[in-house]
């Protein structure tokens, strides 16, 4: 993110002769003498700064032009990429799997997070779940956190829940269910994970809907 880095002056009032009232060729007054060590420094000072300031605005600029991107595609869908990612029970319980762009070297290849921005903080996506079970009640639960985080498959990484049926039902609980979430992303990589009960059949797929950064 752009940050603002302070200019050093220099040269100013640099080796002053003495102001003893002595008569040497140090001290005496010309134009250049003054010129060089008080102006000119001062000068370059200013114009460091106004250097400085017009880097850092036009890269906040930039960035707050694309702070976020949600869906704009030429044929009005919802989602910014037709690729989805499509995951069910080989997306293994209670264990973190990778997800990245092409050429990533992650457990899951998402071609959608190709042509999005390298540097951003978080992507948009709608999961959506099916699942069937032979039990009265099923419970799928989806867990993302971005890449490198040490988080745990707990409350603070959920991103959708679906719940289906009532105990002591006695019948089988076939569900769906759909979730816009935002998930922490580096270099485009984030990690998925799952925990669910009584599940025999699982989906679960993600649309990419947007994207963003969390500060200027």
């Amino acid at each position: 993110m752009a940050s603002y880095t302070s200019p050093t002056l220099t040269g100013y009032n640099q080796n002053p002769p003495p102001d003893d009232g002595s008569e040497q060729a140090s001290n005496e007054v010309t134009w250049d003498t003054i010129k060089t060590k008080l102006p000119d420094p001062i000068k370059n000072y200013a114009e460091a700064i106004d250097s400085a300031a017009t880097t850092a605005f036009t890269t906040i600029d930039g960035q707050i032009a694309n702070w976020s991107q949600f869906v704009n595609p030429s044929d009005g869908s919802l989602s910014l990429s037709s690729t989805v990612l499509s995951l069910g029970l080989g997306l293994t319980e209670d264990t973190w799997q990778g997800v990245g762009p092409t050429g990533s070297g992650e457990t899951n290849i998402w071609a959608a997070l190709d042509s999005i921005p390298t540097d951003v903080d978080w992507i948009e996506v709608l999961i959506n779940t099916t699942t069937t079970s032979g039990s009265d009640t099923v419970e799928v639960n989806v867990h993302a956190r971005a890449d490198g985080s040490t988080a745990a498959i707990d409350g603070t990484t959920l991103c959708h829940r679906l719940r289906s049926g009532s105990s002591g039902s006695g019948g089988t609980a076939d569900a769906g269910g759909t979730t816009v979430a935002k998930i922490n992303v580096a270099s485009r990589v984030f990690d998925i994970a799952r925990d669910s009960v009584n599940v025999s059949g699982l989906t679960i797929v993600l649309y990419l809907r947007g994207y963003g950064y969390n500060t200027p």
